[in-house]
């Protein structure tokens, strides 16, 4: 979908959705896809990890290299109907267009992702979990962006990545996920006064309970208009759903994933935690996370010692300095070898359909 650089560089505004993840950002995603004049793209990372890589000259592409590389990686690692794009009409219009700096580039692919144009776009908004240590690298091209954190109680955060491991990874234990919950709030936490209104607060809890009311609340931070039937869109995905169910290589991590996609909005999963995690795996988990936890209204629900609290954080430290230098580190090419160039090696020796 070819543009004209002033519409680029007035239209659409480009906001991000950020936040530590398993907080049901997925659903959000589809509901804001779902929006008249919305666009809301996942885990693509390409804002960022491009940008060194992509240059510019008489307002047109030096190389397409780079690009088909990183997106065909992308294609490779995933496995999700709802996700797809061609590859070969992606890399062909963004050598075709011609654009003066790279955030209207990084805009262009966006729109070029879903297939939409600037003019018949109101908004777009990028979710990348990651993106919560990149703010000021992202303000720094979009100096209007605003940022929504999305969060989730760290011990159903836990829980759900417990439940869901990636086969391509290494197994993690709790303490694993509740310091990366940890790293996520503790950035949050130090740009909260920075961004002012800039940035917004959306908890998962609130989200499911009272989804029109959250909606309407994110509508007017991202200036949108509300549009009652995002809510529908579990109906309209049955189809590409059941479809994909039925092929010989579906991946069923994928399946379960989209399955749950296909049912309405329900607060079912808000404690499952509860079932999930052993006494001994919340007693971990809140001595990690339930100081910074009650921040954000969530309460511990056990009374644990801070003896007790102190042999588990000594017992757990080495795991949680792994994952702090991890996040220390701010590499998105390691990132994107870990999450992205892995899980396509793997769908490759699993013949998943890409």
């Amino acid at each position: 979908m070819k543009q004209v650089e002033s519409e680029l560089n007035k239209y659409p505004p480009i906001h991000f959705i950020i936040g530590p993840g398993r907080s049901d950002t997925t659903l959000l995603m589809m509901l804001l896809n779902h929006t008249q004049g919305v666009i809301a793209t996942p885990e693509v990372k390409h804002v960022l990890f491009l940008k060194s890589r992509v240059k510019f000259s008489s307002k047109k592409l030096n190389t397409i290299q780079p690009i088909h590389d990183f997106f065909s990686t992308i294609k490779k690692s995933s496995s999700n109907p709802l996700n797809q794009f061609d590859l070969n009409q992606l890399v062909s219009e963004l050598c075709d267009i011609r654009i003066e700096n790279y955030a209207n580039f990084a805009k262009q692919v966006h729109l070029s992702l879903h297939k939409k144009t600037a003019l018949e776009t109101d908004l777009i908004i990028d979710k990348n979990n990651l993106y919560t240590f990149y703010v000021k690298e992202l303000l720094a091209l979009y100096p209007d962006a605003k940022f929504c954190v999305s969060i989730r109680d760290y011990r159903g955060f836990v829980a759900s990545n417990m439940k869901s491991q990636h086969q391509f990874k290494a197994k993690k234990s709790v303490a694993y996920f509740a310091e990366v919950w940890n790293c996520y709030i503790k950035k949050i936490q130090l740009f909260q006064n920075e961004l002012g209104d800039k940035l917004s607060i959306l908890r998962y809890e609130d989200l499911v309970v009272q989804p029109e009311m959250e909606m309407k609340k994110l509508a007017n931070f991202f200036s949108f208009q509300y549009d009652e039937t995002c809510f529908q869109f579990h109906e309209q995905i049955k189809e590409t759903v059941n479809n994909y169910k039925q092929t010989s290589n579906a991946d069923p991590r994928i399946v379960k994933k989209i399955e749950d996609l296909t049912r309405p909005i329900h607060s079912g999963s808000i404690n499952s935690w509860k079932n999930i995690l052993s006494p001994n795996e919340i007693i971990q988990i809140e001595s990690i996370s339930g100081n910074l936890g009650k921040s954000f209204g969530y309460t511990e629900s056990l009374k644990i010692s801070p003896w007790n609290r102190l042999i588990k954080l000594a017992m757990t430290f080495p795991i949680r300095f792994r994952v702090k230098l991890f996040f220390g580190l701010r590499s998105l090419k390691l990132h994107h070898y870990l999450n992205v160039v892995k899980r396509s090696i793997h769908n490759k020796e699993k013949g998943y359909s890409s």
